[in-house]
């Protein structure tokens, strides 16, 4: 009985191999490529994408164009994972990284046109990938924004997650004009926003001390049947009680102990001790509060009410 012929599984599985081996066994991907040519076996788009991946990872770009060319005249068209690929390398290499914002724009936005150029539709995970490169790595924010745009003229639904993290960019960046510009968006686009972006607005006006809007997305948040995660609830009560509105404080104190307003719907599942710290932050602010007479608590009522 005769062994049964070599194929592209066996042949990609080597390649795999190959790749993880950190660049040790790299010159011996020709002779496989031309061992599978010599059994008709054909690369197919995850066989490129892998050597696409391991020319990219040792900075050979040149060699993944040449790659992508070669798809191009096999007819194999490069897929999510492929474009995937190559966005990781841009955004970790030194040549993007000196580039000035205009031309990272320009380079972002050249892989957004190539994926339409091969009739493909970029994922979610695409999209996020390229706004969290650009922000997280290289501080563009107006490629960052050209990509958002990008997918508004496109008609692309829109992650939550990359409001998220444009907003956690502004607010690192003390862009509070931006980051009312941005909701006014959200708002008119009814675009769903997920627990996250709303515990990372609540935290973050908290932060920066704006009460009324912490409590205006916790509000929001509760109206969506949302429930706030432990952690942004903390330092909820932390900024009112630091305020003296200690009407508020135990407010939601008791909704989360009886389930109701905000916590209605049940507290999200965390770990024991980010709940812990939670109840600790209350017993702590609890035994800082002053006691009626006390003429710190006089001064903070006059405080409250600008007197």
């Amino acid at each position: 009985m005769l062994p049964a012929k070599p194929s592209t599984v066996i042949l990609n599985g080597t390649i795999t191999a190959i790749a993880q081996s950190q660049g040790q066994n790299q010159q011996y991907l020709a002779r496989i490529l031309a061992w599978a040519r010599s059994f008709g076996i054909d690369p197919d788009v995850f066989t490129y994408n892998s050597l696409i991946a391991m020319s990219l990872s040792t900075g050979n770009g040149e060699e993944a164009m040449k790659l992508l060319q070669q798809m191009d005249k096999a007819n194999i068209q490069p897929d999510a994972a492929t474009f995937a690929i190559i966005l990781n390398s841009i955004f970790r290499s030194e040549t993007t990284a000196n580039m000035s914002p205009k031309e990272q724009n320009e380079k972002v936005m050249g892989v957004l046109r190539n994926l339409e150029a091969h009739g493909l539709t970029a994922t979610p995970h695409i999209y996020s990938t390229l706004v969290d490169g650009l922000l997280r790595r290289h501080g563009n924010e107006a490629a960052a924004r050209a990509v958002l745009d990008y997918m508004v003229a496109k008609k692309v639904d829109i992650p939550p997650h990359i409001f998220t993290v444009l907003m956690a960019h502004y607010f690192a960046h003390y862009e509070y004009e931006a980051i009312e510009q941005l909701w006014k968006q959200i708002k008119v686009s009814g675009v769903v926003v997920d627990t996250i972006f709303y515990d990372r607005m609540i935290e973050r006006y908290a932060a920066v001390g704006d009460i009324p809007k912490m409590l205006a997305f916790l509000k929001r948040m509760s109206n969506e049947g949302l429930t706030p995660g432990w952690p942004a609830l903390q330092q909820v009560v932390v900024k009112l009680a630091e305020a003296g509105d200690w009407k508020k404080f135990e407010e939601i104190v008791n909704d989360v102990e009886q389930g109701v307003g905000i916590a209605q719907k049940g507290m999200r599942a965390s770990e024991d001790n980010v709940i812990s710290n939670f109840w600790k932050a209350v017993a702590w602010k609890r035994a800082e509060k002053p006691k009626p007479g006390d003429p710190e608590l006089s001064f903070m009522q006059q405080a409250r009410h600008g007197i």
